[in-house]
């Protein structure tokens, strides 16, 4: 591969890296304006989803890997875990919301709508979505090592 070939191919890396460095800096703006009380919610708050993150999601995602490995085709198994991880994450997003959907007043933040019923289609979708990547890697794996049609 010539130095050529590698900064075509390093091109669309360094471009996403640069767009990341910008939005980092908007973002570094933007917590500027807050106040520290505000500041200190944001600290908290990342605090918290690292802390549910790894206290959580992290420990039912291997034991789910764990109860499966043994049950579960490997080729189904990472969609599956997939599916999980996915799943993990938007309860830990959804559950906050939806146990304060009508306990706090003055916060516009919370949208006059149910958060249940749009965490379940959330969840649906990514159901959806992992069958989906099932059915085209089974198609995938058909496709590249058919089974032998010869006579014995």
């Amino acid at each position: 591969m010539t130095r050529t070939d590698e900064l075509k191919a390093a091109a669309p890396r360094l471009l996403i890296g640069l767009a990341g460095l910008v939005l980092i800096g908007v973002g570094a703006i933007e917590l500027l304006e807050f106040d520290l009380v505000d500041l200190l919610w944001v600290a908290f708050w990342l605090a918290a989803g690292v802390v549910l993150h790894d206290g959580v999601l992290a420990p039912a995602t291997t034991v789910l890997g764990t109860l499966t490995a043994d049950r579960v085709a490997a080729d189904r198994r990472r969609v599956l875990v997939i599916a999980a991880v996915s799943i993990g994450s938007l309860t830990l997003l959804a559950v906050p919301l939806m146990l304060q959907q009508d306990g706090v007043t003055g916060n516009s933040s919370l949208l006059g709508r149910n958060y249940l019923v749009g965490w379940l289609v959330a969840c649906a979708l990514v159901l959806l979505g992992a069958t989906v990547a099932a059915v085209v890697d089974r198609a995938r794996a058909n496709r590249v090592s058919p089974k032998s049609t010869a006579a014995r």
